[in-house]
């Protein structure tokens, strides 16, 4: 007997292999042109990055240091979450005995009447 979620694998596989097959005459007719686009956009981005390094101000801008405050700008927005969801825990946690308690003292009054009566 061959399971429901088989089945639906077997379809997801055989439509992705639909859409592959349909799709490769358009990845064929991609022309060189486009390629060499590419190639201008990357001779740019080498230009600009040489006239910055030869820049004088560049050279006194240290790589490391932007590194170092953008990481510990990081680390403190992630101490900050930490911080945000540890307190959310503690209320949580503090709402759940303060719910069970209410529940215990519910049920011993409960049991002290029905004992009453």
């Amino acid at each position: 007997m061959v399971s429901f979620s088989i089945i639906l694998l077997f379809i997801g596989l055989t439509g992705i292999a639909a859409i592959v097959y349909r799709k490769i005459p358009v990845l064929l007719e991609l022309s060189p042109q486009q390629v060499e686009t590419k190639k201008e956009n990357v001779k740019f981005f080498i230009k600009v990055k040489e006239k910055i390094k030869n820049n004088k101000i560049a050279k006194f801008f240290c790589k490391e240091i932007l590194l170092q405050k953008i990481l510990s700008k990081i680390t403190v927005f992630l101490l900050k979450i930490e911080n945000k969801t540890s307190n959310w825990l503690i209320k949580i946690r503090q709402n759940s005995q303060k719910s069970s308690k209410n529940e215990s003292k519910f049920s011993k009054d409960f049991w002290g009447k029905i004992s009453k009566k």
